[in-house]
């Protein structure tokens, strides 16, 4: 294939990436006009903020990637969002974004909100509405709080640093993975109608249970200090194959010691284990065993 060609062949690939945005718009301040669908968003440079909104999508972005392309948005004094995203507005990629202060740091009250690679400061996170998925990011002094009518959304390799912790409140049926909450005060909180949520691979320090969050799962996870009677609630929650460092000490007094974990059958809740190699029949009771049985035979008929 010669020069002329393979020129060719890359511009016709770029024609193709740019075709899939009705604009293309450089974001080199705070506070710029962003009212166009389908578009790709770029922030070209490091922007500071003292006020107001700094990036609002709030108007008719639905569709639209925001690539801050490892830039810095930064809260000078007084600035209420870094990033917002209204309710009316859906279908949004946010990517590559450093967002330091601010009183929140990202608001998105629209649906279908994919948050990747991006790092956040010193900040709050609130997050509604259903599709939101928040993955392969850094919080560092970070409150994620996740907010009334917040479902089937996923969290995955997220780092938490520094006292950051998640408040969850009325979240349902939504995935945690590859999470690392250790050495956090209180890193999670589970409010009331916090249910149906599944928790894989999770490395905690505690976990509060408070008002009724019930049928959550806990799976593959480590917990790395003790939960007292406290912290837990009267409800019904899962956890199997996990490990922990001391002994957890429900609300009910049921004490699971280490792995795997004990069947705690209060009538107000329990922990479910995946249970392997069970004992069977004959080695619990060695004398049923075919050997024992053959041998009794034998024994019989020669005397």
């Amino acid at each position: 294939m010669n020069l002329r060609r393979i020129v060719l062949l890359v511009g016709l690939v770029l024609l193709g990436i740019l075709k899939c945005f009705s604009t293309i718009q450089n974001i080199s301040d705070c506070g710029q006009s962003l009212i166009s669908t389908n578009s790709l968003f770029l922030l070209n440079q490091s922007i500071n903020d003292s006020g107001g909104t700094c990036i609002w999508l709030g108007t008719d972005e639905d569709d639209s990637i925001l690539d801050c392309q490892g830039f810095n948005i930064t809260d000078l004094g007084g600035t209420t969002y870094g990033i917002r995203v209204d309710s009316n507005v859906e279908n949004i990629t946010i990517r590559n974004c450093n967002v330091y202060g601010f009183t929140r740091g990202m608001f998105t009250g629209g649906s279908m909100i994919e948050v990747y690679n991006s790092t956040f400061f010193n900040t709050q996170l609130e997050l509604e509405l259903n599709n939101v998925i928040l993955r392969n990011s850094l919080l560092n002094n970070v409150l994620l709080e996740l907010n009334d009518g917040l479902s089937n959304s996923t969290f995955d390799k997220l780092t938490f640093e520094n006292d950051s912790n998640i408040q969850m409140s009325n979240v349902v049926n939504s995935t945690f993975t590859n999470l690392d909450l250790r050495n956090l005060s209180s890193p999670l909180f589970m409010y009331s109608e916090s249910d149906n949520n599944n928790f894989y691979n999770v490395s905690i320090s505690d976990l509060f249970f408070l008002s009724g969050s019930t049928n959550n799962s806990f799976v593959n996870s480590s917990f790395d200090s003790s939960i007292s009677s406290s912290n837990w609630s009267q409800t019904l929650n899962f956890f199997e194959n996990n490990s922990y460092v001391s002994s957890i000490i429900n609300g009910s007094g049921c004490i699971i010691t280490a792995q795997p974990e004990v069947i705690c059958d209060t009538g107000i809740w329990s922990i479910m284990s995946l249970v392997t190699n069970q004992p069977t029949t004959s080695s619990l009771f060695p004398f049923l065993s075919l050997y024992s049985v053959v041998m009794f035979l034998g024994l019989y008929f020669l005397l």
